[in-house]
């Protein structure tokens, strides 16, 4: 599983013997109730408790924004130019301006992905789908409501 490392390498660091299903894969929730064993004597807080993923649904629930998107890390990809063709924009700068205005916008829903860690940006309507997280935008596009309902659970999106 990825973004897990961490938890192998405490119980290697620990001294934990990795916790085996039938087939002979690592028990990810029961090492995961370990860790949080082991937290609450050391520190007195769980994993759960401390998640960065958990912090910033409760701060978005309360209000919190995403971060202003600025632009693209990459804008210059195979990648983009497809999108930026595919909608119709001229160049490249248009696309970059154009999908910056609508994650900033109020149009559509806003998401969090929690198994990638970024804010995504629907709208229905023109069903353009803008993807960001720390005010850099990594993809924008446009998807029906049913390709955007598959992302919705690949990625395991939570309406803000």
């Amino acid at each position: 599983m990825a973004g897990l490392e961490w938890l192998f390498a405490w119980a290697k660091e620990n001294g934990i013997e990795l916790p085996l299903e039938k087939n002979g894969s690592a028990d990810i929730r029961k090492l995961l109730q370990l860790y949080d064993e082991w937290r609450a004597k050391n520190s007195g807080k769980t994993y759960r408790q401390n998640t960065r993923y958990e912090a910033i649904l409760s701060e978005d629930k309360a209000g919190r924004k995403p971060e202003k998107a600025t632009g693209f890390n990459r804008l210059n990809t195979t990648h983009h130019q497809r999108h930026a063709k595919e909608m119709g924009f001229k160049n490249l700068k248009e696309y970059e301006r154009a999908a910056v205005n609508f994650f900033n916008s109020a149009r559509g829903q806003l998401y969090y992905s929690t198994k990638w860690e970024k804010f995504y940006r629907y709208d229905k309507t023109t069903k353009e789908l803008a993807v960001s997280s720390g005010g850099v935008v990594h993809t924008f596009w446009k998807r029906t409501l049913k390709e955007f309902e598959r992302i919705r659970r690949q990625d395991k999106l939570d309406e803000l």
